[in-house]
């Protein structure tokens, strides 16, 4: 299913198709799954509702205008170090750092230790699809990876400003429990950090490919820093490389008796590209169209 208007319908009818079973191969109802079940994107309402509601107020956009600046200064200091290098990995050197550096500063997470956060997500991604040698070797250390996660995603061990603390700040309110808390914040590594390095991998690769792209920033730089064309450059660049992961939610049927039993569906979240060869352009406004939870 790939459609946008089938994957629109699909992820706004939790009753009838459930993501609580895991949206991957694994069926949480028929395994354990290998970390607990995330508290966003493994959940259904009400449970969903009340969790999403906590992030949604920590990523508020007043929340974001205030760490702009942090994140601007992480930039420039990384281009600064990779330009003085002449010669750089793209992955290594540029895509890996400034995520491990800016998001989890952003989170409160401890510095020591971070290379332990793209183990992880190499084991979040790898974990959704077969059971293979790519899942073999994401989980070849992965008890001291989850140990790692877990410890510095617990209250003492973040900073007291940062997005953690506002979410432990729920647990205050009454909003969560105290064992929810840390897996909110383990969330936010999930969902933050393996994905920023490929978006920033995917844009070197796609500018080194596409010289003329490349020329028309450099060329006339000034307009691409305005925040229009930033959007157009960046949906162009997911229409152009993204590799799109499914989600499998499971198709919820009743039975006599009240019993429900589980279907997988196939679902394609982010249908990026059209059928056939494509071309899409920095500038142009033309985006992918596609469906989040």
């Amino acid at each position: 299913m790939a459609r946008h208007e089938d994957v629109q319908r699909v992820l706004s009818d939790w009753e009838t198709f459930s993501s609580a079973a895991g949206v991957g191969l694994a069926d949480f109802n028929t395994e354990q799954p290998w970390r607990p079940p995330s508290l966003v994107l493994e959940a259904d309402p009400p449970l969903h509702t009340r969790t999403r509601k906590v992030l949604t107020r920590v990523l508020s956009p007043g929340n974001i205008r205030k760490l702009r600046d942090q994140f601007a200064r992480e930039a420039e200091a990384l281009v600064d170090r990779v330009v003085a290098l002449g010669h750089f990995d793209g992955i290594k050197d540029f895509a890996e750092p400034y995520p491990v550096k800016a998001f989890p500063d952003a989170l409160g997470l401890a510095a020591e230790g971070r290379e332990h956060l793209l183990l992880y997500g190499s084991m979040v991604f790898n974990s959704f699809g077969p059971r293979n040698t790519l899942i073999e070797a994401a989980f070849a250390n992965a008890d001291a990876v989850r140990g790692w996660i877990m410890e510095n995603c617990a209250r003492r061990k973040l900073t007291p400003h940062g997005l953690g603390a506002q979410i432990y700040a729920a647990v205050d309110s009454g909003e969560l429990s105290a064992e929810e808390a840390p897996m909110l914040v383990r969330s936010f590594l999930s969902a933050g950090v393996d994905t920023a390095v490929d978006a920033l991998g995917n844009t070197l690769w796609c500018l080194a490919t596409f010289n003329d792209q490349w020329e028309k920033l450099r060329q006339n730089h000034s307009w691409y820093v305005t925040p229009s064309r930033k959007r157009c450059a960046t949906k162009a660049l997911c229409k152009s490389s993204s590799a799109p992961r499914y989600e499998r939610p499971r198709l919820v049927t009743c039975l006599s008796g009240g019993a429900r039993r589980l279907r997988p569906l196939w679902l394609l979240p982010i249908a990026t590209r059209a059928a056939g060869p494509t071309r899409t352009d920095s500038t142009s406004s033309a985006a992918p169209r596609g469906t989040r939870r």
